[in-house]
């Protein structure tokens, strides 16, 4: 509940919004259909992730090491954002959703309201604020940070507001 409010503590409150894409490129591979075209499809982000995996890893064929999580949707309200409890409830939800994932991809978009607007200075402080539960940039002037969720240390590591 948010401070100085009068809710029970036992009552549910929402405070945000997480969602969170489960990208199978594998199934789609597997029924048929070319991955890179339905990433194509689904947004400019699912192809900027697609063609990044196909950089790291190869061509398809691997199966469960092409599968990832993207976070579509990100928002809290006021109180609560910017706070560990922000970053703990994103990490909470991409455990809950880590059978067999490796990564897991979070475009600045979703939390940058005009990302088109956003200075080198804002894309710096996104980045480094979901650093803190293990996001990297996928690469050198990217707008989409990336997670390896095969690390040890993202399964060591909390939310922190270091």
């Amino acid at each position: 509940a948010e401070p100085d409010s009068c809710h029970d503590d036992d009552e549910e409150v929402q405070v945000g919004t997480i969602h969170i894409d489960f990208m199978r490129f594998d199934v789609a591979l597997n029924l048929g259909f070319d991955p890179e075209e339905i990433a194509d499809n689904a947004s400019h982000d699912a192809i900027t992730i697609y063609e990044a995996l196909q950089e790291d890893l190869g061509r398809m064929s691997y199966g469960m090491n092409q599968d990832c999580l993207m976070v579509s949707h990100f928002s809290f309200e006021p109180p609560y954002r910017g706070t560990t409890a922000e970053l703990g409830a994103l990490r909470a939800a991409l455990v809950g959703l880590s059978s067999g994932v490796s990564r897991a991809f979070l475009p600045m978009g979703v939390v940058l309201p005009d990302i088109s607007l956003a200075t080198a200075k804002d894309l710096n402080a996104t980045a480094l604020y979901f650093d803190k539960i293990g996001f990297k940039p996928l690469k050198l002037g990217s707008d989409i940070l990336w997670l390896d969720m095969e690390a040890g240390s993202f399964w060591r590591r909390q939310a922190s507001s270091q």
